[in-house]
């Protein structure tokens, strides 16, 4: 743990094109370029050199799958597979905000909004140097509106404007002020008045709408006797149509993995387990201007990077007569299998699994090198692999097909099989009360796009990043398909267990003898797609657009290639923008980020 007292950026060009993870190739994305080079570019960043397979993993892929995992549970690097070893390491005794200094790798970032004042935060998650969970709380940092002001408008009517703004337009006002910026469309210097509020959600298109279509009143300060009296209605322009999260991001200089320290005296340490909010053992809050905001690309920011928890995941389901369709109404999950390790965002070595179990329904014979877990009851399993994910504490959850097939079955499992509303309370993320879940956004029209309906997964704290549009994207098909089978093959030069849908219902019917065999066949799934994920590098990719764009790796990792793509080209335009001290005419609501 960092014990100095502050650490500064000593930062001579923070807007410096961010240095790309080792191996990937860099791509143009200027302005200059349509959106046809735009969606080339951003579609075909890739790892060019792929990670170092493991050369154990590699000398034992030719054995029975369960010598292989007998053999990993024996690699020197693993200590056991017992409940001891899902743990991080634990914190210092002796901690404490006002003696030591915290820097962690932030990877994921989301807004927090207080119930009671509405009072908007920032949240960070991220991991520090020595493997502990972060979850950072930033006050502070209020989001704002620029608004077009008349010329003749000076400091002396400002006062009297910002109680019209706050009574008529903006109840939540807190600040008011002038500044003069370039508009980045007509070159020209605009008079503009910063409008902050300490509720995000206000600042939206309709507040913009109804500005620029009805304006605003003020002060005629050239009537001297009428001057506590008279207003005039003026047309005006908004800036700057951008979403909270991305304004901190961009104001804050963040862009991918970067590092943060809060220096020592300058934070508060929530210790105590009724008080903390979320699950991650650093539970802080800290004020947006006492934290250090670091450039990845200088040194020795660059070369560090924080050891993630990457878990991979798949189960089975009981397709008895539907000839392999699963329908979450009313077929069972009958097994869910995990394998977790170790990575850095930068790594170029696959790791061997430090986690290997599954969770079985009914009795099942031992697996040599796996912890088999049984259940009597499906609701038990489900909650007890809840349970699992936050002991575990992933910081990435991937898996083969998992946003469009497991996730919204294991939710829709989940309302099934619970008695209550109360229980249909699930948790997944690492804020301990908000239920997670899928949530569908209306289809929209992204910069002369059509895009269909968007159907994001929210696992507060925790990054899901699905392995099968990333290799769909890498064109890893066979007669039209891509599957984990053909990716294995192509990948791995493996191949799954011999294993069809019309196993799963008389294994599961049979003994524990049978049931291992389902169960063996489950967990090389999980294997298997982990080991794609590391050997292709699929979280370097994201890392990769991450810090080419600016945009959340959480968030490129959900999104279709074309609005990643639409997005990825604004938010280098606000990126760039803001470099020159300038601002973006809003330009209506498809172009907000």
């Amino acid at each position: 743990m960092d014990k100095t007292s502050s650490i500064h950026c000593g930062n001579d060009n923070p807007f410096k094109r961010p240095r790309l993870p080792e191996g990937v190739k860099k791509v143009n994305l200027s302005r200059s370029n349509t959106d046809e080079s735009i969606t080339k570019a951003i579609t075909s960043l890739h790892i060019t050199s792929k990670i170092n397979k493991s050369s154990f993993l590699d000398s034992i892929k030719h054995k029975d799958f369960e010598t292989q995992l007998y053999e990993i549970s024996q690699h020197p690097s693993i200590k056991s597979t017992s409940n001891l070893s899902l743990s991080r390491p634990s914190i210092p005794e002796n901690f404490a905000a006002e003696t030591h200094t915290l820097t962690f790798q932030q990877y994921e970032s989301n807004t927090y909004q207080d119930p009671l004042t509405r009072q908007s935060y920032i949240r960070l998650h991220g991991v520090t140097m020595q493997g502990n969970s972060v979850s950072c709380l930033v006050s502070g940092f209020n989001h704002y509106l620029y608004i077009e002001s008349p010329i003749t408008f000076t400091n002396a009517g400002i006062q009297r404007f910002a109680v019209y703004l706050c009574k008529q337009i903006l109840p939540e006002l807190v600040d008011l002020e002038f500044v003069h910026k370039k508009c980045s469309v007509t070159g020209k210097i605009v008079k503009l008045l910063k409008a902050c509020v300490h509720d995000h959600t206000v600042i939206n298109n309709e507040l913009r709408e109804r500005i620029e279509k009805k304006g605003l009143l003020f002060p005629n300060e050239s009537d001297q006797e009428l001057a506590a009296e008279s207003w005039k209605l003026y047309k005006v322009q908004t800036y700057d149509n951008i979403q909270y999260l991305f304004r901190f991001l961009i104001d804050k200089h963040i862009k991918g993995p970067s590092w943060i320290t809060l220096p020592k005296g300058k934070y508060t340490y929530y210790k105590d387990w009724e008080v903390k909010q979320t699950t991650c053992q650093f539970e802080v809050i800290v004020n947006h201007e006492d934290a250090v905001y670091h450039n990845q690309t200088e040194k020795p920011w660059c070369k560090l990077n924080a050891p993630l928890r990457i878990v991979s995941f798949d189960f089975e389901t009981d397709t008895y007569k539907t000839q392999g369709k699963s329908n979450s109404e009313y077929h069972r999950i009958l097994q869910i299998s995990n394998i977790v390790v170790h990575s850095k965002v930068n790594s170029t070595e696959e790791n061997v699994p430090f986690v290997r179990n599954i969770f079985v329904l009914d009795s099942c014979d031992e697996i040599k090198g796996t912890d088999v877990r049984s259940f009597d009851t499906e609701r038990e399993m489900l909650m007890a692999w809840r349970q699992f994910i936050e002991d575990v504490d992933a910081d990435i959850i991937t898996g083969f097909n998992i946003k469009l097939f497991d996730f919204p079955f294991l939710f829709n499992r989940l309302s099934v099989t619970s008695d209550n509303e109360e229980s249909q309370l699930y948790p997944l993320g690492r804020c301990k009360s908000l239920s997670s879940g899928l949530t569908k956004e209306p289809p929209t029209t992204e910069g002369g796009l059509s895009l269909t309906s968007r159907q994001l997964l929210n696992l507060n704290g925790r990054i899901v990043i699905d392995l099968f549009p990333f290799c769909k994207r890498q064109e890893t098909v066979k007669n039209g398909k891509c599957s984990l089978t053909v990716c294995s093959e192509k990948y791995l030069g493996d191949h799954k267990e011999e294993f069809g849908y019309k196993d799963i219902h008389p294994c599961q019917r049979g003994d524990s003898k049978t049931r291992k065999r389902m169960a063996v066949y489950c967990v090389k799934d999980s294997y298997l797609t982990l080991r794609i994920f590391q050997i292709t590098g699929c979280l370097q990719h994201y890392v990769a657009k991450s810090m080419d764009t600016g945009v959340p790796i959480h968030q490129s990792a959900q999104w279709q290639t074309s609005l990643t793509v639409n997005v990825a080209r604004r938010f280098k335009k606000f990126w760039e923008s803001s470099k020159e001290g300038h601002v973006t005419l809003n330009r209506g609501v498809n172009n907000r980020i």
